[in-house]
């Protein structure tokens, strides 16, 4: 009988959690649609401080809602941060502590861990240096993609586009284009080993 009432307390909880965070997001929709870019991510950056079951779900249908894709089962865990409007996440996706998306499409099955940071390319930040003064110069932001079955190891930083059926590792930096099938690892990240299950 314990089990039974415990299980109905949590059932509830998570229901009344998931109503309350759909009406504080229409909200924080409407808010958002009013914003410019900053305005933006400045919301994003705030949600991703909202704690426990009821932080992830106001997260969830925020990006569902003000992304330009988010599927279905993609949990962000505290911290993560979805900074443009015009990222692409697809299904079953779980978006790891303190985690930053720049501009991608992230495809099925994907796993990022904590502390990834996932930037719009190579080229955003770009300078010059003018007699011995450093200047900063307009960069631009490319789209990267993340391919199906990919596990991103904390810490890595990713710069360019993953193929699918890959491992980044832990505190890797991705500066090429990998090919499908293979465990990378390193900074610059190296394709490690071939992963033969996925063939």
């Amino acid at each position: 009988m314990k089990m039974i009432i415990a299980k109905f307390i949590r059932t509830l909880y998570k229901i009344v959690m998931t109503l309350l965070a759909m009406i504080v997001v229409v909200l924080l929709i409407l808010l958002s649609k009013l914003s410019d870019e900053r305005g933006y991510y400045n919301l994003a950056l705030a949600l991703a401080y909202v704690p426990f079951f009821f932080g992830e779900k106001l997260r969830y249908y925020f990006y569902k809602y003000t992304l330009a894709q988010c599927g279905s089962k993609v949990i962000f865990k505290f911290g993560a941060c979805c900074m443009y409007r015009d990222i692409e996440l697809h299904d079953n996706i779980t978006v790891g502590l303190f985690t930053m998306i720049g501009k991608c499409t992230i495809k099925d099955h994907v796993l990022l861990g904590s502390h990834v940071n996932i930037t719009s390319g190579n080229q955003q930040h770009t300078i010059r240096v003018n007699e011995g003064d450093v200047i900063f110069t307009d960069g631009r932001r490319e789209r990267v993609e993340i391919g199906q079955n990919v596990w991103v190891g904390n810490n890595a930083v990713i710069l360019k586009s993953i193929a699918k059926n890959c491992v980044v590792g832990a505190g890797s930096v991705l500066t090429r284009l990998t090919e499908k099938n293979g465990i990378y690892v390193g900074n610059p990240a190296q394709r490690l080993k071939d992963i033969d299950a996925f063939q």
